[in-house]
């Protein structure tokens, strides 16, 4: 259950990690689930923050949590199984999800389509929708991963940088886990940047952001951990990550180039520019208030400029 980390190069440790965080009637409750939890709980809060910007009702997001929520940890988990499916033997060992095992992959695989289809049912705009749940994901993810430190997993080949990891005494290896979660963290900044500064901005670019920077750099991560961490597709020896990141990197950029240098305006439907444009459950009310905070926010555009 415990494991001795260090960073040598930068004189840090070695020090004791428990996997365990408590223990609640004999019941443990590990590190890994905790930080996936509290992602979790920072992207919804986030979320409610800025639902209304997003042309969404709290109900609405509410109830896209927790459908979508389940089905994405349900995706995670499925994922990670299949392509790991010699490891597993009883129904228990699939669905016991504290000690890790959970593929991203299968998470998005499943929660953007959850998303288009809730979004039909209640009417919402699709693309704006897709940009907030982007925006949770980076959130989420850049605080799960640190679950992976907890579990001494996620790292990578052996490095001469100064910031490799030592796990119980081996030889310093790239700190993938946390390569991916500050990946994940300027992600969030750059998109909460799209959406504050970029005029041209059209609903759902932010998603296409988002698919595009996490493709492209869990692609990249890819390739530098160790080989019997690494999920093949089949017996190909090709990696399933980086086929997925850097599909997803180019279906991201061509979607993004289309949408704004091949198409005209006047054949994109209304609701993709902007949040302001769409209808509601609740009538005009939501719609209302997101353009008085995207007014708000041109405001406070032109103040930064004008200093």
């Amino acid at each position: 259950m415990e494991h001795t980390i260090a960073f040598p190069g930068l004189g840090i440790g070695p020090f004791e990690l428990n996997r365990v965080a408590f223990t609640v009637f004999g019941f443990d409750i590990y590190w890994y689930a905790v930080m996936i939890t509290l992602g979790l709980i920072m992207a919804a809060s986030f979320g409610f923050y800025m639902c209304k910007r997003f042309s969404m009702k709290k109900e609405d997001l509410v109830d896209g949590l927790l459908i979508i929520l389940p089905l994405s940890v349900i995706g995670a988990r499925l994922f990670f199984v299949i392509f790991n499916h010699q490891d597993y033997k009883t129904f228990w060992d699939v669905i016991n999800i504290r000690d890790g095992g959970l593929g991203i992959w299968g998470a998005l695989l499943v929660a953007f389509p959850a998303a288009v289809i809730f979004c039909r049912i209640k009417k919402l705009n699709i693309f704006s929708v897709l940009d907030l749940v982007a925006m949770g994901f980076l959130i989420g993810q850049s605080i799960g991963r640190w679950g992976n430190f907890f579990n001494a997993e996620v790292y990578g080949v052996a490095t001469d940088l100064p910031w490799g990891m030592s796990i119980n005494g081996g030889a310093p290896v790239h700190p993938l886990f946390l390569y991916e979660s500050l990946i994940n963290a300027l992600g969030f900044v750059l998109a909460v940047l799209i959406y504050k500064y970029f005029k041209k901005r059209m609903a759902g670019d932010i998603a296409l952001f988002y698919i595009t920077w996490y493709g492209l750099f869990r692609g990249l991560l890819e390739m530098l951990r160790p080989s019997q961490y690494v999920l093949y597709i089949g017996d190909s020896g090709i990696m399933t990550a980086v086929v997925l990141g850097f599909a997803c990197a180019a279906a991201g950029i061509t979607v993004f180039a289309v949408r704004h240098f091949v198409m005209k305006k006047k054949e994109l439907p209304d609701e993709f520019y902007g949040e302001k444009t769409i209808e509601t459950s609740e009538g005009d009310e939501v719609g209302a208030e997101a353009a008085e905070a995207e007014t708000e926010d041109e405001k406070e555009n032109e103040n930064g400029s004008d200093n």
